[in-house]
């Protein structure tokens, strides 16, 4: 038979062990090596020959299928990836149980390591080629360390799961000790020869450069215990800073193969910290005490690099000389096994294997060590020379090319920083110094090694790392800070801030060293440098903050033409405001480039803000004491409007929140007193320059006396006494277009309003602040994610691509594509707006016009196109999918074609071998089954089974949407399947999934025969007609499908029933009002108290105080902890940064000024690429405000309700209104006054004449 039927000896082996159980026979197939029962036979016993051939029989029986077994394990394919479906490693399991059914497990065990030692010799042949072979090159070789790493790392775990899946009975540690001399002896001992290899290019290296060798560890062993004992002090290699670098020179040349030598640490690094995660999954503490670590483990975050765990007394440096066979001998294996075998045996071949399951817990004190560090026994000390000389080299070749860069042109050249580094919590700069970047580099280049030194050899590497870092950095320190005192006065403020950019690099790449080197707090030798470097970052800060300062005071705002107010004369006929308010708006322009371009994000806001509020301090002053003449009036009220204009402009960039633009608090500095200093601004344009009869009107009786007889008899006064009057209001005065007074929150805006304020808010920080990008696509009810999406996916209209081309909605081009689905998964993963994917997609559907799609009488065909938006939600579905699927995808391709089918063994046979006659009710007597309604049933039964129990685990999002669109097909008279429109939706997720070969062959890693491609296509269709369908036949109807539900109609009711009910539940219908709108400060807090342990201040231990910027940082959170989070967020970013013009026109935002004449306003564009910062233009940043053109003509001509203003609460006491009044020309006694003019003033002096505290 099984000459006769290749292929089916899996299904052959089956029936054996099925008719074993059926019948109660013992078949002789688990053959030992060495028969236990030979000793017992007599020398001169007569064997029978039938029973001898029989014995035969069995024992070529059972070789052909071992043998076929074993080559089924050889022909698995390699994955390094994790699978979603592993059906990889269900099949290498079901081998492995045939294997046990045919012989002992220890000898199956012993087999199956053979293989795996083979795989492995095979895998590094490839990869390592032999170092005698003329193609091998050392450099390229250490290239390949990773994959080597990612496939040791690979067969580790399929090991590990098939030696914890309940078939071996053996210890942890004794599994452990066996994947141990498998992989990491092996692997250990070709990184050796590596390392060796390595190590004599470098000699060789060296002794071409200096004419000597250094001596191997063992003719220096006297020098051992020196350099270990000064590895305390900061001079522990040399002695001393000043010490001989003549021969840096060749080490630098060598630094290729030091890389070549990081490359494989890093490598064994990365495998070691997982056989470290391993062990750790299976150790339990026996004592029932936790167990306190004495040493704590650094952060290894972007060094890629775990701690080292050595084991004394193995030399890796030696190949292994014991075989594979040997290590049976570590195992604590059970008494061997008779050859009688279990009728249970069948339920170990069955299709569905059971979860693997951890038979035995390991002890904490049983773990497997892998001491790899011994390889540099021989040459860590030597190594330590090497890296000291490289490291103190290149720091002297840096410091000597930047000292002559400076002597020639005052100037450092820069180099930019990755763009993923920029902000973060530790504030990385955008641009540093081309030297500090270069050595800072050398540093990380050798860490690796620093973080594997923490014991054993490689601890001279270690020490020399460290001390090294300190005399160098000590030598930066110095270099920078005197570099620092020479700006201004003899370089461009330019240069002061890269040297503060690199000093900040150079802070926190020591705050990372010290993370991953420390390994307690009581040996942090990086930290005195680093206060050191805190200090000069905060030194720097200053200094920018004072130099500013002092030149905004000293020239950029001094003007003595426009300064005289005196001046009898129009200032340039008062066609334009002064020059120096000109200049301070063109100052802090350049000023908000060059720190958003170089400077560390936040750094470079809080400079800013604390520039701008002193410069605005300095004018406050200045206007608040200027007594303008008759004809300086109307500069006077210009400079005021410019200046207020450029200021509501600079509040984007210098705040962080919008609470800090529109609602700022006293705690919040120097934002609060900004908006004070321009509500002074307004106050003195209101008393100054307004005309005399409206002062007079709103003011003859006295301040405010008139406002406040007014409120007296409004039923709003006790609401306007208890209502905190806001120093924002001045905003409303200046925007009016988008400002309004009262704006204290998004919720009091309009919607487009709203939008516009964060888009520009979002846009003005120094670097993108993620928590921003995702409340953009949140707010005001999902206006902007609603807004993209059907702008994308709008039939009519015909969206840009990255370079401009139009991209067509019909064909679903891979921009639109890109976007729908990144923003879909964005959305899908804010859980605490679980309603966003449904209030984002429903418009998206009505726009599409695809509501047709959920009719009952609609039937989806084979080649018609699943709508984009459909296709989003089933990649958010994706999991789910899997899940559900998995078992009959797995069953699919287990599956044996009709060909290879045999028939029972029960059909066949007349009697047993022992001469009993077969159970006549066990033989089938019916008709010939059909084998596909078989396969299609059972496939279906267990799909159905599967869907019933994983629907509660569906996503929350999607749930609300399959409600959502229930609802609204009832709202528009759409007949569903069952009155449940996301049954069919889920339908056709299962059969796009089905029919997909590209996404099946992801999923599992196996390409798919023309067979299996069928089949699910096949499966596709009746799953989806048992969803949607049912009892319902039509043309249509798959065969077997209709036959299923026919046979099972109870059953697929009640399970129908469970999966309509939880979907149309009432606990997934969402209210449409947001829970934050209108909410008052008790409900807010209450609301938030959930949240408060997630959103407090770790620094300070203090709660914030604006609870929603710390719920969408909280949301932030969960969007960037998944796998692509930081990616979404980077490309939605940058979809609004590139349609910010066109956005604005959408929300149709006017403004005070004109905008550029030169501004087109592009298309809308689906370009999320990132586009680097716009260089300035002096010329035309010269005559701008924010976005917009600074026009004197518009300035001069706009419109004031000088009654309304004077009436509002511009936050002036007395004290201060009568000294703004007494700076108006007409207060003074020489001024010619016009008869109608004379009474206002004379009423005026009259009842503010008096001081203040005099009056009643």
């Amino acid at each position: 038979m099984l000459a006769q039927s290749p292929g089916c000896e899996e299904t052959l082996l089956q029936e054996l062990l099925s008719l074993s159980s059926e019948q109660g026979l013992t078949l002789p197939l688990r053959v030992s090596e060495t028969d236990p029962t030979a000793s017992s036979f007599s020398l001169n016993a007569v064997s029978d020959q039938g029973e001898h051939h029989i014995n035969q029989q069995w024992d070529q029986i059972a070789m052909k299928l071992r043998r076929y077994f074993v080559n089924q394990l050889q022909k698995l394919p390699f994955v390094t990836r994790r699978l979603q479906i592993d059906v990889q490693m269900d099949r290498r399991v079901r081998y492995f149980q045939s294997l046990c059914c045919l012989q002992p497990t220890e000898e199956a065990w012993d087999r199956y390591q053979s293989v795996r030692v083979k795989q492995l010799e095979n895998y590094l042949k490839t990869l390592i080629p032999d170092i005698d072979s003329d193609n091998f090159n050392i450099l390229k070789v250490t290239e390949n360390c990773q994959q080597i790493a990612d496939i040791v790392i690979a067969m580790i775990d399929e090991d590990f799961i098939l030696a914890h899946s309940g078939i071996i009975h053996s210890k942890p540690s004794s599994i452990f000790q066996v994947l141990h001399n498998i992989y990491l002896e092996r692997f250990a001992d070709d990184m050796a020869a590596l390392i060796e290899e390595v190590w004599d290019e470098v000699q060789e290296d060296v002794k071409q450069d200096e004419g000597t060798v250094l001596k191997p560890h063992s003719d220096i062993s006297g020098d051992t215990k020196p350099l270990a004992k000064k590895g305390h002090g900061s001079d522990s290699i040399t002695g001393s800073d000043e010490r001989d670098v003549s021969s840096v020179k060749g080490d630098t040349h060598n630094i290729k193969y030091f890389k070549s030598m990081v490359n494989i640490v890093v490598a064994i690094l990365r495998i070691e910290q997982h056989w470290e995660s391993l062990q750790k999954a299976v150790e339990i503490d026996t004592t029932g005490l936790s167990v306190k670590k004495s040493k704590r483990k650094g952060s290894l975050k972007g060094v890629l690099k775990p701690s080292s765990s050595p084991e004394p007394g193995r030399n890796a440096m030696s190949m292994m000389s014991s075989s594979i066979d040997s290590t049976t001998d570590t195992w604590n294996l059970p008494d061997k096994m008779t050859a009688s075998f279990s009728s249970s045996a069948s339920s170990l071949m069955s299709d569905n294997l059971s979860a693997p399951k951890v038979v035995e817990k390991a002890r904490l004190d049983a773990r497997v060590k892998w001491n790899w560090k011994i390889v540099f026994k021989k040459i860590a000390p030597d190594l330590a020379v090497h890296i000291d000389q490289l490291i103190r080299g290149t720091m002297s070749a840096v410091l000597e090319r930047e000292q002559a860069d400076w002597k020639a042109s005052q100037k450092l050249e820069t180099v930019p920083v990755k763009f993923e580094l920029w902000g973060g919590k530790l504030g990385y700069p955008k641009v540093v110094s081309k030297g500090v970047y270069e050595f800072i580099s050398v540093l990380d280049t050798f860490l690796p090694f620093a973080k594997a030194g923490s014991e054993g050899p490689l601890i001279y590497v270690r020490t020399a790392f460290g001390d090294a870092v300190n005399t160098c950095l000590r030598k930066f320190y110095a270099h920078l800070s005197k570099l620092s005192s020479e700006v201004p006065l003899n370089a461009p403020m330019k240069t002061l801030y890269i040297i503060l950019s690199s000093c900040a690099y150079i802070r926190n790449t020591l705050l990372h060293y010290e993370m991953v080197l420390t390994l307690d707090d009581s040996n942090k030798l990086l930290s005195p440098l680093y206060k050191q470097f805190v200090d000069l970052v905060d030194q720097l800060s200053h200094l920018v903050v004072e130099v500013h300062n002092n030149y905004l005071a000293t020239c950029v705002l001094h003007d003595a033409d426009s300064n005289n107010w005196a001046e009898m004369k129009e200032f340039y006929e008062d066609e334009r405001c002064s020059f120096c308010i000109q200049m301070w708006n063109y100052h802090m322009r350049g000023l908000q480039h060059d720190l958003w371009s170089i400077c560390p994000p936040q750094q470079a806001q809080n400079m800013f803000s604390t520039i701008f509020n002193e410069s605005l301090l300095i004018l406050a002053q200045r206007y608040t004491q200027a007594k303008p003449s008759f004809r300086r009036v109307t500069q006077f009220r210009n400079d005021i409007i410019t200046i207020l204009l450029g200021a509501s402009e600079f509040l984007y960039p210098a705040c962080s929140s919008i609470s800090e633009y529109i609602d700022v608090s006293h705690s919040q500095q120097p934002h609060h007193s900004i908006h004070n200093l321009c509500s002074t601004l307004l106050a003195a344009m209101a008393v100054v320059a307004s005309p005399i009869d409206a002062l007079y009107k709103v003011h003859k009786k006295g301040y405010q006396y008139k406002r406040s007889k007014e409120l007296e008899s409004s039923q709003e006064m006790l609401a306007i006494r208890t209502t905190h009057v806001s120093n924002t209001q001045w905003l409303s005065w200046i925007q009016r277009t988008v400002m309004q007074p009262g704006y204290k929150h998004y919720d009091d805006m309009r919607t487009t309003v709203a939008i516009y304020h964060h888009v520009r808010l979002l846009l003005s920080q120094p670097v993108a602040d993620w928590a921003m990008v995702l409340q953009a696509y949140l707010m005001k009810d999902y206006t902007l994610s609603i807004l993209f999406l059907t702008q994308s996916l709008d039939p009519d209209g015909v969206p840009r691509g990255k370079n401009g081309a139009e991209t067509s909605t019909s064909n679903q081009g891979p921009e639109i594509r890109e976007f729908v689905h990144t923003l879909i998964y964005v959305l899908s993963r804010c859980g605490h707006f679980t309603d966003a994917l449904s209030k984002a997609i429903i418009p998206v559907i009505d726009r599409c016009k695809d509501w047709s799609c959920f009719d009952a009488k609609h039937t989806h065909g084979k080649e018609e196109p699943i709508p984009l938006w459909m296709e989003s939600v089933f990649s958010v579905m994706r999991p789910f999918i899997v899940r559900v699927l998995a078992p009959v995808v797995k069953f699919v391709l287990s599956h044996q074609p009709e060909g290879k089918h045999i028939k029972p063994f029960s059909t066949v046979l007349e009697e047993l071998p022992c001469g009993c006659r077969v159970q006549e009710d066990l033989t089938p007597k019916s008709k010939k089954t059909d084998e596909t309604k078989v396969f299609v049933e059972t496939a279906l039964r267990m799909f159905v089974t599967q869907l019933t129990e994983d629907i509660f685990i569906l996503p929350t999002c999607v749930c609300i949407l399959l409600r959502s669109l229930q609802t609204q097909c009832v709202e528009r008279g759409i007949k569903t399947h069952y009155q449940c429109a996301g049954i069919k939706l889920l339908a056709l997720a299962f059969k796009h999934c089905l029919t997909n070969s590209d996404v099946l062959s992801n999923l599992t890693g196996i390409s798919l025969t023309q067979a299996n491609q069928e089949h699910f296509s096949l499966l596709s269709e009746s799953v989806y007609h048992i969803l949607v369908s049912g009892k319902v036949k039509g043309s249509s109807t798959p065969r077997l499908a209709g036959k299923f539900c026919k046979e099972n109609k109870d059953w697929m009711i009640e399970k129908l029933n469970i999966i309509i009910n939880y979907l149309t539940s009432e606990i997934f219908e969402v209210s449409d009002n947001s829970k934050l709108e209108r909410a008052t400060t008790l409900f807010t807090d209450q609301m938030f108290t959930g949240l408060m342990s997630e959103v407090i201040d770790t620094e300070t231990g203090s709660a914030p105080l604006h609870f929603c910027d710390e719920l969408y940082r909280f949301v932030t959170s969960e969007v960037v902890d998944s796998a692509t989070g930081v990616q979404d967020l980077r490309k939605l970013y940058w979809m609004i940064a590139n349609n910010k013009l066109w956005l604005e026109k959408h929300l149709d935002i006017h403004h005070v000024l004109p905008m550029p004449e030169a501004t087109p306003i592009p298309p809308f564009t689906l370009d999320m690429t990132p586009r680097p910062q716009s260089a300035f233009d002096p010329h035309r940043e010269f005559q701008m405000i924010g976005l917009c053109k600074l026009d004197h003509e518009t300035i001069q001509n706009l419109k004031w309700d000088w009654m309304k203003l004077l009436k509002s609460d511009l936050g002036l006491s007395e004290f201060g209104f009568r000294s703004l009044l007494y700076n108006r020309h007409e207060m003074l006694d020489s001024t010619y006054l016009e008869d109608s003019e004379k009474k206002h003033v004379r009423i005026l002096k009259a009842v503010f004449e008096n001081e203040p505290h005099e009056l009643s």
